[in-house]
């Protein structure tokens, strides 16, 4: 080797063969002086092999019936072209999207100037209200707020009677007041006092 390097290991020495009519066992060092990999042990019996179909917990499942390879490739082709570039039918999508959302905008641009002039409205209508009751005076105030000016009196007024007039209903049968006497009574007793 170099100077400058590391030494190079020298190589192990050479294995005798091994006498005949014995095999090597599984752990004796090679030709190349390492030792071989022991093989794997047996699987047990009534189990398949790692490797194969359902041998393994990590293996995919069986499937009965045919052959799986072609069963998704419809939704794979519309999986593929929702997925791949942009499309003519994309491209038409995305500007219906953008002009929904520009019309969502102008309506909510229209409804809150509408908003913004209703209310303008109703304070320049509650002003005039108060300036317009500020010049009343009370009973005028009364008759603007409530609807009427106040509540009257009957007094020294002829009032209609419950039981004559419009106020009486149609089937109002008025009833005369007989009074009677029960003592002290010359003629009999118990009689009305109009007879």
């Amino acid at each position: 080797s170099g100077a400058g390097g590391p030494p190079t290991p020298a190589p192990p020495p050479p294995q005798p063969p091994p006498p005949p009519g014995r095999p090597p066992f599984a752990g004796a060092p090679s030709a190349a002086g390492l030792a071989a990999p022991p093989p794997p042990p047996p699987p047990p019996a009534g189990r398949p092999p790692p490797g194969a179909v359902g041998g393994s917990r990590f293996a995919p499942p069986r499937h009965r019936g045919g052959d799986l390879r072609f069963v998704d490739d419809e939704s794979d082709d519309e999986d593929g072209a929702a997925a791949g570039g942009r499309s003519q039918g994309g491209a038409q999508e995305e500007a219906a999207r953008h002009a929904e959302a520009m019309a969502a905008r102008v309506r909510a641009e229209k409804a809150a100037r509408r908003a913004a002039a209703q209310r303008e409205r109703e304070a320049e209508e509650a002003r005039a209200r108060a300036e317009r009751l500020a010049r009343m005076t009370p009973k005028q105030q009364m008759k603007e707020l409530l609807g009427f000016t106040g509540f009257g009196s009957t007094k020294n007024r002829k009032v209609e009677s419950n039981f004559t007039g419009a106020a009486c209903g149609a089937v109002f049968k008025p009833l005369r007041r007989e009074y009677r006497q029960y003592m002290h009574r010359k003629g009999g007793f118990n009689k009305s006092l109009d007879k």
